[in-house]
């Protein structure tokens, strides 16, 4: 197969698998993290929104890290991000970029980067950057100076659940670092709320009982392992 071929094959790949041209999340849709947005908002959607005032040395960061525990949201964020600032957003794991094929990984990543400038203004979302980073370290660090370097409006969003295993040139690249923490205890109520509105009293009692069954079946699960309950 030629190279233009090949290369084309792997655009139509990341148009069908992680090209959405409007995520449609809310900050209202994100029940918690309150700081985490008002970072992104001021480390992204305000450049957006007011280039002018965002020039010298305010000018934007091209590269954001979101960390955290797992499931607090990061993805959610990068998302609302992408759909307050208009952007296209490019939705990455290592699952949909790291390819069996030898060398296709980092044709795959260059192919992207050029598609999120073609569809400027448009954000990437590295998700689980720590392991997408052990595959192909320098094809992406390559890709991402050219986002630094340029005055195109493409915004990288990474997120990891172990920033500490992050490779120092990549935390380099990535100047602006947003904390996404698990909920607070009002958070927890509000995310509750809105996903048992319209309950009765008895659908809640359900959840509660399937929720706290959860461990009991791990329970069971691992004395049988072990043989004894």
């Amino acid at each position: 197969m030629s190279t233009f071929h090949s290369l084309r094959e792997l655009g139509s790949q990341i148009q069908r698998d992680v090209l959405m041209s409007n995520p449609d999340v809310r900050w209202a849709d994100i029940a918690s993290n309150e700081d985490a947005k008002r970072l992104l908002k001021e480390a992204v959607v305000l450049p957006v929104k007011y280039p002018s005032l965002f020039q010298g040395l305010l000018s934007p960061w091209k590269g954001v890290l979101l960390y955290g525990p797992p499931g607090t949201g990061k993805t959610m964020l990068a998302k609302a991000v992408a759909t307050e600032c208009k952007t296209t957003f490019f939705n990455i794991s290592a699952s949909s970029i790291v390819s069996k094929w030898r060398g296709d990984s980092e044709k795959l990543v260059r192919v992207l980067f050029e598609l999120a400038r073609y569809h400027k203004p448009s954000t990437i979302f590295l998700d689980e950057i720590d392991s997408i980073i052990r595959r192909m370290k320098t094809e992406l660090l390559i890709q991402m100076d050219g986002v630094m370097s340029s005055s195109d409006l493409v915004f990288l969003l990474c997120a990891s659940n172990l920033p500490w295993d992050l490779d120092s040139a990549l935390l380099r690249r990535l100047e602006k670092r947003i904390f996404v923490p698990l909920p607070s205890e009002e958070a927890r109520k509000n995310i509750i709320r809105k996903r048992t509105e319209g309950f009765s009293g008895s659908d809640v009692v359900a959840l509660c009982k399937e929720a706290a069954m959860k461990p009991l079946r791990r329970y069971i699960d691992w004395s049988a392992d072990y043989g004894s309950v």
